[in-house]
């Protein structure tokens, strides 16, 4: 992306900070020449916007900034010649802490050629969305209640009334007043897509009585009776979807999407029904029983959860545009005071998500885990947007712990990491003076948390600068946030006042899994937390190394010795086995965990005999904190495996993952039981299977920086076959497939041409090793253990390696 030269100023109208302000801009331009001209947008906006010309959505944004820089985006807009183009851009301006944008002021950029904004520019009196309407969630931004009737008129194109109509202000140069420093988003646009493919109206009744001021709070607590009043019929107009017939009650239709989607709802109804109201509520699940109308749409308590919006009808065409993103699989609408019949002309989803035209695959002898492997990619993708989100519902914010997760799968399924590398410097941007990252951003978390952070999450922030070093061998980024890692390290040595230098008493939000006794462990010293510490601490010794600051690799690795001895004297209870989860007043308190166990074995805590104990110990110990949530799972799996736990990690994946399977998931829920309200239906921290059924299964590993070697180590366990592709992050695609039986087991690969591969096979001593129909000399073997032998690194580009065990066949 090209740095433009920047002639448009930054604009705006009527109060500078509003609460839920939504201002309507509009440009209209001919085109002189006789044909359509592709042109490049630059677009800013504080908080966000979204773009339509001649009435189509054309991008939307910023992505999210940072306090020191904002955010610019760059799209093409294909212009029609010899007629008037009508531009449209909306802005909304949240006015409000978020956690996924910092509130600066109102304001619009935008330059495409000789159009750029300025005081020629109109902007709308007034605008059809209520400032009033409740927030969606704590999270996030507002619900809309759209009156169409206020709708200006030419806001979308043709003729306007002017005296709805006024000059927009300037508020500054480009890079000036409170937008000193523009940055490119360095990041693609979002996609649009349809998402209606399975759409279907699966109920329709009638509604009522609606209690409440708040829209979600009157559809959640509304029963839906069987339709008496009225009438829902299938249109017979082929430019209509469904006419509704009024009868004197409210009518209720339940819309099913097939699956959870996420983006823009889009609603066309017409009728002379000017004052009526749809009403259209979201959930992901059906929860018959747990609300009286099914959904859970409000929840003024714990997520301020009001997931619902409003649209007052016109007469005529009433088309809502849906600003805000929404997730769900479930639509309903309310109709209320409708006097008049109604045709709907159309209902759909516009999805819009991050741009992953790379799909990598997995396909395998068992059909179940094969849905898990592309549920899990299907539940990231609607988590990538122009950040990856945590969830595409409750918040659409960018937590550490999630990210970190979500950016290894995604440079799996779709070589992508420009994504984390714009995450990890925006956390680095936005760090505190004090050396703080906030676990969530960028955003304004810390006015939402009196400045308390997750401490956890910033060692899970050190941790993924490496991956994406790891996934990329560009170590620009790493040393760019290098002085933010050294800042964070010495925030949280304040808190290294236990033995050998453990973390104990942080008194911030001590989050290491949804289970008892480990959302927040306020006091003592915290084994999940320390283990953490630890491989945070061995993780900044590598780089510190990498990057050529050898006193500094030294003083990190001594720092994770002395700890790691510290901690297997502290924690370690030879009676059970395992080590506990928490000292406290130097005793050790009785109780361990999976989490604090998981994280020994993949640390390789302790002896031998320690190791061994707690992996024999991890999954049969009943005395053991499970895992509550598929997040920390990821840890539990990769350490089992890592301990040639294979049978133990498959088994987890078809229970746990295949329950949510059996349960309908269409896509990954935050926790194993959803049943609390506040819990997600698509969490893309729950990814794990995703990963390890390449990386381990499969058996495509990253050897070296940038994948400029790989390791193929397959593990079949009881599959016949499996077969995938990974698109590698710099370009190329690693091709993958084996078959395995009692007789033989063979192997192809591809690789793009100037990787190494060392391929590691399934065999054991009595068996023949043949690459590419030839008998592997001794020279070429690495070395062998009782079920494997190690080939030696091999050039690209592609092999065929088989294990013979039975000469008869």
């Amino acid at each position: 992306m090209s740095e433009p030269i920047w002639r448009a100023k930054w604009i705006w109208s009527g109060e500078p900070c509003p609460r839920n302000g939504y201002r309507v801009f509009r440009k209209t331009f001919e085109w002189p020449e006789e044909r359509t001209w592709v042109a490049t947008a630059y677009i800013s906006a504080s908080t966000m916007y979204k773009v339509y010309l001649n009435g189509r959505l054309v991008t939307n944004g910023p992505a999210p900034s940072t306090p020191v820089s904002q955010t610019y985006d760059e799209a093409p807009m294909t212009l029609v010649g010899g007629q008037v183009n009508t531009l449209t851009i909306l802005v909304h301006y949240i006015g409000v802490p978020v956690f996924s944008y910092y509130q600066n002021r109102g304001g619009l950029l935008f330059q495409m050629d000789e159009i750029v904004s300025d005081e020629t520019w109109l902007v709308a009196k007034n605008s059809p969305w209520d400032p009033g309407s409740p927030r969606l969630t704590i999270q996030q931004g507002f619900t809309e209640y759209y009156d169409a009737r206020a709708e200006p008129i030419g806001a979308f194109g043709g003729d306007i009334d002017e005296t709805e109509w006024l000059g927009a202000s300037i508020v500054s140069e480009a890079n000036g007043g409170p937008w000193p420093l523009l940055e490119a988003r360095n990041i693609a646009q979002p996609a649009f897509a349809r998402a209606d493919d399975d759409l279907r109206v699966i109920e329709w009744g009638n509604c009522g009585p609606a209690i409440g001021e708040d829209v979600a709070e009157r559809m959640q607590g509304e029963v839906i009776r069987p339709l008496t009043s009225g009438a829902v019929i299938r249109s017979a107009d082929p430019d209509a979807f469904l006419e509704i017939i009024p009868g004197g009650q409210d009518l209720s239709i339940l819309f099913d999407f097939g699956k959870e989607v996420s983006g823009f709802v889009k609603l066309c109804v017409e009728g002379e029904a000017a004052g009526a109201v749809l009403d259209i509520g979201y959930d992901e699940v059906l929860r018959i029983g747990q609300t009286p109308s099914g959904m859970y749409l409000h929840d003024p308590q714990s997520s301020q959860l009001s997931y619902a919006d409003s649209v007052i009808l016109r007469d005529g065409v009433t088309v809502f545009r849906g600003f805000g993103a929404r997730a769900f699989r479930y639509l309903r609408i309310a109709i209320r005071d409708l006097k008049v019949p109604l045709k709907v002309q159309f209902l759909t989803l516009v999805e819009s998500t991050y741009p992953v035209n790379r799909l990598g695959s997995f396909t395998c002898s068992d059909a179940r885990l094969e849905k898990i492997w592309e549920v899990g990619r299907r539940t990231l993708q609607l988590c990538m947007d122009d950040r990856f989100m945590d969830c595409p519902r409750r918040e659409r914010a960018q937590w550490i712990g999630d990210a970190r997760i979500e950016a290894l799968g995604a440079a799996l399924c779709f070589g992508d990491t420009a994504l984390y590398r714009r995450a990890l410097r925006q956390l680095a941007q936005a760090q505190h003076a004090d050396g703080r990252i906030d676990p969530v951003g960028p955003g304004e978390w810390a006015k939402h948390a009196n400045d308390t952070t997750i401490p956890s999450f910033m060692c899970l922030w050190i941790e993924g600068a490496w991956d994406h070093f790891e996934l990329t061998g560009d170590g620009d980024v790493l040393i760019e946030i290098w002085p933010s890692i050294m800042r964070a390290f010495d925030w949280l040595g304040r808190y290294a006042s236990g033995p050998g230098g453990l973390l104990a008493d942080l008194g911030h939000w001590n989050f290491i899994d949804w289970a008892e006794g480990l959302i927040d462990v306020q006091t003592g010293i915290c084994a999940s937390l320390n283990l953490l510490y630890l491989s945070a601490l061995r993780t900044a010794a590598k780089a510190a190394a990498c990057l050529d600051r050898q006193t500094v690799a030294l003083d990190f690795a001594r720092k994770a010795q002395t700890l790691e001895a510290a901690f297997v004297d502290q924690f370690w209870d030879s009676k059970s086995g395992v080590y506990v989860d928490l000292v406290r007043d130097g005793r050790k308190l009785p109780k361990g965990s999976q989490q604090a166990n998981a994280l020994a074995l993949l640390l390789n805590i302790g002896s031998d005999g320690q190791q061994a104990s707690v992996a024999e110990q991890l999954t049969k110990d009943a005395d053991l904190t499970p895992i509550a949530s598929p997040h920390f799972s990821y840890y539990l799996l990769k350490a089992l495996m890592q301990h040639n736990k294979h049978k133990e990690a498959l088994e987890i994946m078809r229970i746990n993952w295949g329950s949510m399977l059996d349960h309908g998931a269409t896509s990954w829920w935050e926790v194993y039981n959803p049943v609390r309200n506040g819990s997600s239906y698509c969490h893309a921290w729950s990814i794990a299977p995703t990963i390890q059924l390449i990386t381990d299964i499969l058996g495509v590993q990253l050897a070296s920086p940038g994948f400029a070697q790989v390791r193929i180590e397959p593990h079949p366990m009881d599959l016949t076959w499996a077969k995938g592709i990974v698109p590698l992050p710099n370009g190329g695609d690693i091709v993958c497939s084996w078959t395995n039986s009692a007789a033989r087991f063979v192997l192809d690969v591809s690789l793009p041409a100037g990787t190494l591969v060392q391929a590691v096979l399934p065999a054991e001593a009595s068996d023949r090793v043949l690459v590419d129909g030839e008998a592997v000399p001794d020279d070429a073997v690495s070395h062998r253990t009782p079920s494997a032998v190690h080939l030696c690194v091999m050039p690209g580009s592609g092999y065929r390696f088989e294990v013979i065990r039975d000469e008869r066949v």
